[in-house]
């Protein structure tokens, strides 16, 4: 007889490491039941140029709903392309 342990995160992927766009499906998983398209949410952030977008955005999430700093790239990441 054996026992098997399994320890939980240990050799698993990151969060929608899987997915074709790991943005795509957070935004789907964290936010689309507020916000209908990312394209509306993405035009509400402010800056000058992608990388200030992306800043504003990366504050944003940190204090709503997206603590954890992979997945919040993950989203920032494709909603600057929108």
């Amino acid at each position: 007889m054996f026992l098997v342990l399994t320890v939980a995160g240990c050799g698993e992927e990151a969060p929608y490491s899987g997915a074709a766009d790991p943005g795509a499906a957070a935004f789907d998983t964290a936010c689309s039941d507020c916000h209908a398209t990312p394209a509306d949410l993405a035009e509400a952030i402010d800056g000058a140029n992608v990388t200030d977008r992306a800043a504003a955005l990366d504050a944003l999430l940190s204090m709503h709903y997206a603590p954890d700093p992979e997945i919040r790239a993950a989203i920032v990441a494709y909603l600057v392309t929108k």
